[in-house]
């Protein structure tokens, strides 16, 4: 397996309400989204968070989050250059 060209974005395993996330991409915009909003299917999420495990397990890499402002700032920051 080669690594050398692998990106890993290290995200919290920790629950983020979705309008909690959106909030962090408009902060990290400078603009207001235009939400709609309407009642949730049973398919959505409240909330959204990653799994973390597969990273531990490949490289015993455990974190101490960020708040999600903060990674989503640098993220788009990171995108944008």
């Amino acid at each position: 397996m080669q690594h050398d060209r692998t990106l890993q974005l290290v995200v919290s395993d920790q629950r983020v309400p979705l309008l909690d996330f959106i909030g962090a991409i408009e902060s990290a915009f400078g603009k207001t989204a235009t939400k709609r909003l309407l009642p949730m299917p049973d398919s959505d999420d409240q909330a959204t968070w990653a799994e973390t495990s597969l990273l531990k397990d490949w490289i015993d890499f455990s974190h101490r989050a960020s708040p999600i402002e903060e990674g989503v700032s640098r993220f788009v920051t990171w995108y944008r250059d």
